[in-house]
């Protein structure tokens, strides 16, 4: 027999359920968490996209397909720049000096200026790239000096669709300025191009306007890495060219480099001997150099004369080639040893050296004493 009870009394019976209260006192305290979790992940979202947002560099504006004809005589493609491999040290120091050193993935080996360029991957030498190395920097271009090779290897990287853009031999400044402006051109920073090319153009003139009126010193240019590793250039090099513009006579007639021999220095009868300083350095400095084979028997030797000019502004013909210049003009028609005017330039460049270490003196002394300590102090400190 079914008896129902009437509503009245069931309602204060639910009501008075501990257990049905906690059941629905559970239910919905975890809703609302839910509910204010599941908030909070949207609002942290939503804060995470905007600061994003606020930080991501704008991307880079379209840019219309442009081709230029390279050395070789093809046209490539060269629009997309966001990912270059740079091979050729001058190639390489005028992409960054034009500002394109973000663009650039990786170099070869040649490629040692500026400092930024020596913590890129590397590719191989020059005259032998590696396919694996340049597509492994995933390029949308490659910009290479003339004798970028081997043939076979930039033959491989265009069958994968990798644009490479070949530059002629550069070996006189109206062919190394048109080259600035190609590059300018290239990586669509015409302005900064055509600055460093009237830059350039302003320290040639200051050597032309130095070297007027003045007798050409023979000038020997020796290429050492090291002790067995020793040329002499001759005619239609770079060290031709730069000797030429700044005042001076290459001492030895023939074309190219040839290795350096006693007989060969003796009879170029050089006033002046030139040199990378990397490469005086690997023979053991001006001593060294003056044991070079007959290089004791020239004038220049029995004179002591050795220019040295970094690698990087001499050799390529690259953005500092104007600063090469002016230099070796000024150490070819500058004041000459022991006269009156080099000694009051020597008394001049000894004072702002004085003056220079003076104020690094006192920079020093201003540091915390823990920082100029020396390096066994501090060793000897920290043991126990």
């Amino acid at each position: 027999m079914l008896i129902r009870l009437p509503s009245w009394l069931l309602i204060p019976a639910l009501a008075c359920s501990p257990s049905l209260l906690g059941c629905e006192a559970k239910r919905a305290t975890t809703q609302a968490a839910a509910t204010q979790a599941a908030a909070t992940q949207a609002a942290a979202t939503q804060a995470a996209a905007t600061q994003a947002a606020a930080t991501q560099a704008p991307p880079d504006k379209p840019r219309a397909t442009l081709e230029l004809t390279d050395g070789r005589g093809r046209k490539v493609d060269v629009s997309n720049t966001s990912r270059i491999v740079s091979v050729g040290n001058a190639i390489t120091a005028t992409i960054f000096a034009l500002g394109g050193g973000a663009k650039v993935k990786a170099v070869d080996t040649t490629s040692r200026f500026p400092k930024a360029a020596l913590t890129l991957p590397r590719v191989g030498f020059f005259r032998r790239i590696t396919v694996e190395g340049v597509i492994a920097a995933r390029p949308t271009l490659l910009i290479g000096a003339r004798a970028t090779g081997p043939k076979r290897a930039v033959d491989q990287l265009e069958a994968t669709r990798v644009p490479c853009f070949i530059f002629a031999k550069v070996d006189d400044a109206e062919a190394a300025m048109a080259r600035i402006r190609t590059l300018g051109t290239i990586l669509a920073a015409p302005e900064p191009a055509e600055a460093l090319v009237t830059r350039i153009a302003g320290q040639l003139a200051k050597a032309k306007t130095l070297a007027a009126g003045k007798a050409k010193p023979r000038v020997l240019f020796i290429y050492a890495r090291g002790a067995r590793t020793l040329f002499v250039a001759g005619k239609k090099t770079s060290a031709d060219a730069i000797v030429t513009l700044a005042g001076g006579t290459l001492a030895i007639d023939f074309d190219g480099f040839k290795p350096l021999t006693s007989e060969a220095v003796v009879a170029a009868k050089p006033e002046v001997l030139l040199m990378v300083s990397q490469g005086a350095a690997s023979v053991g400095g001006q001593r060294g150099v003056l044991k070079l084979p007959g290089v004791a028997l020239t004038p220049a030797g029995q004179a002591k004369r050795l220019v040295l000019i970094e690698d990087h502004k001499l050799l390529g013909f690259g953005p500092r080639f104007g600063e090469a210049v002016l230099e070796l003009a000024r150490a070819l028609h500058g004041p000459k040893a022991g006269t009156k005017a080099a000694k009051a330039a020597k008394a001049a460049n000894t004072a702002k050296a004085a003056k220079a270490a003076a104020a690094r003196a006192a920079k020093a002394s201003r540091a915390p004493k823990a920082a100029r300590a020396p390096k066994a102090a501090k060793a000897a400190k920290a043991a126990p």
